[in-house]
């Protein structure tokens, strides 16, 4: 086993294995992935592309769930340095491919890898196949995320947003502009693509701006013309995954709600759903949706949503209760104020914050 770098910034390298025995199967991916993280600098970053599942794959890395048998799983996490054992342990059929990114801006070699084992063999016999459009485009913002990184405002952002992701601490100003000049370089040639890609940003992200992007491209004004009440679910991924209200009120406000006043029929039911729902993050959305609405405002949807969520203790429901119905009082105060009258259970914090701008 071994593996041959060069010392040009695009590099390959590949590891063929012989033949294993069954039981030797975990220590032989261990062994590979120690071979591919010892041939380069501690601050290497390598990154899991792909990987192709067959009759299983097992990662021990919680977060390294299969989702399907037989299909090519999407990249997995980052790794920093030469920690093999991280990248837990395949079993029977598998494929394997890594590449280097640059780690702050650094340029390291590239490795493709793909390995696979049927019934104990394991030979090297893939490519890492061509990027897609909307592979290219998160790779842009991946890379344009690393060389404006701040490590002392990411560890600020942090502990502001009480996150367990990691920031790259790039704050909202900075984003949006590499957002604006990276969506525009690489647009996206379809409905499917762009939904894809979206999904894609967000359920592998390592960092929290790179779900912010994600956001901020299920909302960039080019790709306006797909948006429809067929988003709903990609819409509910995001807010029940998201969970946190960075997250879910641009998507309650800026996605939901649109759609609520494009395709009431569609959109209202699910909002009368979603208000009874057990998660939280349903309910304020259902509830704040409506934030900006103005003359438009379903005022019986509005009152419904409240109805069904007055009564649980959240925080953060009980201050989007007190936001929505202050939002509207900007344009019709006897509603509130009338609305607030006849529901004396509503919480204190629900009723201060509706009452803030009419009393």
């Amino acid at each position: 086993m071994g593996a041959g770098v060069n010392s040009g910034s695009e590099a390959e390298a590949e590891v063929a294995i012989g033949t294993i025995n069954p039981p030797a199967r975990s220590a032989a991916a261990a062994n590979t992935a120690a071979v591919l993280f010892t041939s380069f600098p501690s601050s290497t970053l390598v990154r899991v592309t792909s990987v192709d599942l067959g009759l299983g794959l097992n990662p021990n890395a919680s977060e390294h769930t299969a989702r399907s048998s037989g299909f090519r799983h999407p990249p997995f996490r980052e790794y920093l340095g030469t920690s093999p054992q991280k990248n837990g342990q395949f079993g029977c059929f598998f494929s394997w491919k890594f590449c280097c990114d640059a780690f702050l801006g650094a340029m390291v070699p590239t490795i493709r890898l793909s390995v696979s084992e049927r019934r104990g063999r394991i030979t090297a016999e893939e490519r890492v196949p061509p990027m897609g459009k909307g592979d290219t485009l998160i790779h842009e913002l991946r890379a344009g995320l690393a060389k404006v990184a701040n490590a002392e405002k990411a560890s600020e952002m942090r502990k502001y947003m009480k996150s367990e992701m990691p920031y790259r601490g790039v704050p909202k100003p900075e984003r949006s502009q590499l957002a604006r000049e990276i969506f525009n370089l690489n647009p996206l040639p379809d409905r499917d693509t762009w939904t894809a890609t979206i999904l894609k940003l967000w359920r592998e992200a390592d960092f929290r701006e790179e779900r912010y992007l994600a956001v901020d491209l299920s909302g960039y004004k080019p790709y306006l013309k797909w948006q429809s009440s067929e988003l709903l679910p990609l819409y509910e991924e995001m807010i029940v995954t998201g969970a946190w209200w960075d997250y879910v009120d641009e998507l309650a406000i800026r996605r939901v709600g649109p759609l609520l006043r494009s395709e009431t029929g569609a959109i209202k039911p699910m909002m009368q759903r979603w208000a009874k729902d057990n998660d939280n993050w349903r309910q304020r959305t259902a509830v704040i949706c409506q934030v900006g609405s103005n003359e438009e405002t379903d005022t019986d949807l509005l009152a419904e949503t409240i109805k069904s969520t007055m009564d649980n203790k959240d925080f953060f429901l009980r201050k989007g209760i007190g936001w929505a119905l202050r939002e509207y009082s900007k344009t019709n105060p006897p509603w509130v104020k009338d609305f607030v009258a006849s529901h004396p259970t509503l919480s204190p914090l629900s009723r201060r914050e509706a009452l803030r701008l009419i009393q």
